[in-house]
C-alpha cells in the first residue's frame, strides 16, 4: 500500500470514527433523557399512591422538565453537530443540504421581488 493509500484510509476512519463519536453522543444524551422523564414519573406516581402532599408539586416540575430535557438534548446534539462539523437534526443551515433547490428557491423569491416592484 502506498503512503497515499494510507493517508485515505486513515481519514476515512477518522471521519467514521467521529461520526460514531457523535452519534454515540446523540444516543447517549437522548437514552439519559428518557431515564430521566420515566423515572421523574415513577417517583411522581409512587409518591401520589403513598399520598405524599408533595406529589402535586412534583408533578409540575415533571411537566417542565417534559419541555426542558427535550430542549436539552436538541442544544446537546447541535453543539455534537457544529464540534464534529456533521449535519444534524438540529442544524441551523437546512437550506445547504441541496444546492440545486436552494439556487431554485432563490430564483423564485427574486422573481416574486421583481414582480411586487412593478
Amino acid at each position: 500500500m502506498s503512503n497515499e493509500e494510507k493517508r485515505s484510509t486513515s481519514g476515512r476512519e477518522a471521519a467514521s470514527g467521529k461520526e460514531n463519536i457523535s452519534g454515540r453522543v446523540r444516543r447517549a444524551a437522548a437514552l439519559m433523557g428518557v431515564v430521566l422523564l420515566v423515572g421523574l414519573y415513577l417517583v411522581t406516581f409512587v409518591l401520589a399512591i403513598l399520598g405524599n402532599e408533595r406529589s402535586t408539586q412534583l408533578l409540575r416540575f415533571c411537566f417542565g422538565m417534559t419541555i426542558f430535557v427535550p430542549l436539552f438534548i436538541w442544544v446537546v446534539t447541535w453543539c455534537v453537530g457544529i464540534l464534529f462539523h456533521k449535519k444534524t437534526f438540529a442544524s441551523l443551515n437546512l437550506l445547504d443540504s441541496d444546492p440545486e433547490e436552494r439556487q431554485k428557491m432563490e430564483e423564485a423569491v427574486a422573481r416574486s421581488m421583481e414582480e411586487e416592484g412593478q
